[in-house]
């Protein structure tokens, strides 16, 4: 039966592909790196524009609730609705 890895293993392995990665093309993995943390970063984006607006809204401020729900559907659809990374322009690095 074959040993299982250990985590000391696994974080090897991903740096050594993050090294090759960089050895490719430094500016594509760095761009790819902005990718993932966006994507990452943008649901809690829109979750904290969408108390912004339950918030306003309790205060009686219209306007600025409206303002949060523009903010709260912009960063989430502009984002998601990119596709696969669609939203960066290739022209960040030649190829």
């Amino acid at each position: 039966m074959e040993e299982k890895m250990t985590l000391r293993e696994h974080f090897q392995i991903a740096l050594r592909a993050v090294r090759w990665t960089f050895s490719i093309d430094r500016r594509y993995t760095l761009c790819l790196f902005a990718c993932a943390l966006f994507s990452a970063v943008a649901p809690f984006a829109a979750v904290y524009f969408s108390a912004r607006v339950i918030d306003a809204l309790a205060a009686g401020l219209i306007a600025q609730a409206a303002l949060y729900a523009a903010l709260a559907v912009g960063v989430g659809g502009w984002w998601f609705g990119s596709g696969d990374y669609g939203a960066i322009p290739v022209f960040w690095w030649p190829m």
